[in-house]
C-alpha cells in the first residue's frame, strides 16, 4: 500500500491550449445521478459475486457488504475457483478502528487503523477532495458510489437502455474504456498510445443501474477482440514453391478475450443495522502479530498536503511571471 500519487502536471496557461470539453450523454449523466443517489444511503446490505476470466485463468470472488452511518463498514471477501489458492479478506470497522484481516493460503494478516485520527486529518484544509477520496479507498471505506465516479472517469458512456434485471427496473448504460492512463499508471509503455486495446484489457462496458437507488445492480466488462484488419499481419515466411518470401493474412487471436462481471445481489437500503455487526477482537494468540497502520496514513496524508501546498506555490508563481511577461509593452 503506497501514498496515493500527486498529480504535478499543470494547467495550460493559454486559453488556446485547453481542449474542449463536451457535454456529458445522457447516459453519463444518469451515471452523475447515481453516484448522488448512492452517497445520500444511510445504509444498505447487499451480497456480490464477481467472476473474472483473464489470461486464460478463470476464478471467482463472493462475499457481503455492509454500510450504515457513522464510518461503519463490513465487507467480507472470499477466493474461489482457483484449487491450489485459498484466499479471503474482511474489512471491518466500528466507526472507531478499522480491521484489515487477510488470508493467503495457510497465512493470516491483521492491520488496524484508528480512524478517527486519520479522518481528523483527511478533514482539515489544504486537502483536495480527489486525494481525500483516494484515501479513502485506501482505507476501504469505497463502496460502490467509488466505483462508480471511477467508472465516470474512465468510460465513455453513450448509449441507455431502459430494461429490467432480476425484476428490478434499471437503466443498462454502455460505453468503452477512453482513459488509457489510468490503465498503466501513467507508464505509456505498457499500451500502444492508439489503436485498438488489446482483448486482454476489459475495455467493453455494460452497467446496469437501479432506477430508484441508482445501485449498480450488475457491471460486465469485456476484452474486444480486433477485427481482421485490426489484426496484426502474421511475419514474411518463405515460400517453399516458389523461393519468394511471402505474408500470410491476418488472424485474430486464438485466445478468449477477458471478462469481469460484477453482480450485487439481495440488496437492501436504508435498513436498520444491529451496530454488533461491525465489532471484531482479533484471536488472542494473534494479537502479537497485529500491524498498526494508522501513523502510515498520517505521514502519508502530511506528505501529500505538502506536495500539494509546493504545487500551488509553483503555479502561483508560473501565473505571476505569466502576468508579467504580457504586461511587458512590445518595442
Amino acid at each position: 500500500m503506497q501514498p496515493p500519487a500527486v498529480d504535478s502536471s499543470l494547467p495550460a496557461t493559454s486559453p488556446a491550449s485547453r481542449s474542449i470539453v463536451s457535454a456529458p450523454s445522457r447516459a453519463e449523466l444518469l451515471v452523475d445521478e447515481a453516484i448522488q443517489k448512492l452517497r445520500a444511503l444511510k445504509s444498505v446490505s447487499a451480497d456480490l459475486l464477481m467472476e473474472v476470466e483473464m489470461l486464460e485463468q478463470s476464478f471467482r470472488l463472493r462475499g457481503s457488504y455492509l454500510r450504515a452511518e457513522g464510518n461503519r463498514v463490513l465487507l467480507d471477501l472470499r477466493l474461489e475457483g482457483l484449487p491450489e489458492a485459498v484466499g479471503s479478506m474482511r474489512q471491518v470497522c466500528d466507526g472507531q478502528t478499522l480491521w484489515d484481516i487477510q488470508q493467503v493460503l495457510d497465512g493470516f494478516y491483521y492491520g488496524k487503523t484508528d480512524v478517527a485520527r486519520v479522518l481528523e486529518k483527511l478533514n482539515q484544509p489544504g486537502l483536495e477532495p480527489e486525494i481525500r477520496d483516494r484515501f479513502m479507498v485506501e482505507l476501504g471505506f469505497a463502496g460502490p458510489e467509488t466505483l462508480l465516479v471511477s467508472l465516470r472517469k474512465s468510460i465513455g458512456f453513450d448509449t441507455v437502455l431502459e430494461v429490467e434485471l432480476n425484476g428490478r427496473p434499471a437503466y443498462l448504460v454502455r460505453g468503452v474504456w477512453r482513459d488509457r492512463a489510468a490503465l498503466t499508471g501513467g507508464d505509456p509503455n505498457l499500451l500502444p498510445p492508439v489503436g485498438p486495446l488489446p482483448p486482454y484489457v476489459p475495455s467493453v462496458v455494460n452497467l446496469w443501474l437501479d432506477r430508484d437507488s441508482g445501485w449498480p445492480l450488475k457491471l460486465d466488462m469485456e476484452g474486444k477482440l480486433p477485427s481482421l484488419l485490426e489484426a496484426t499481419e502474421n511475419p514474411a515466411t518463405l515460400d517453399v514453391a516458389t523461393g519468394k518470401n511471402r505474408r500470410l493474412p491476418a488472424k485474430r487471436p486464438n485466445f478468449k478475450p477477458s471478462r469481469l462481471v460484477l453482480n450485487y445481489l439481495n440488496i437492501q437500503v436504508n435498513l436498520d443495522i444491529d451496530p454488533n455487526r461491525f465489532a471484531y477482537q482479533v484471536p488472542a494468540n494473534e494479537r502479537n502479530r497485529v500491524e498498526d497502520r494508522t501513523e502510515f496514513y498520517l505521514t502519508s496524508i502530511d506528505q501529500v498536503i505538502q506536495a500539494q501546498a509546493g504545487l500551488r506555490k509553483f503555479q502561483e508563481q508560473q501565473r505571476q511571471a505569466d502576468t508579467r511577461e504580457g504586461s511587458t509593452p512590445p518595442p
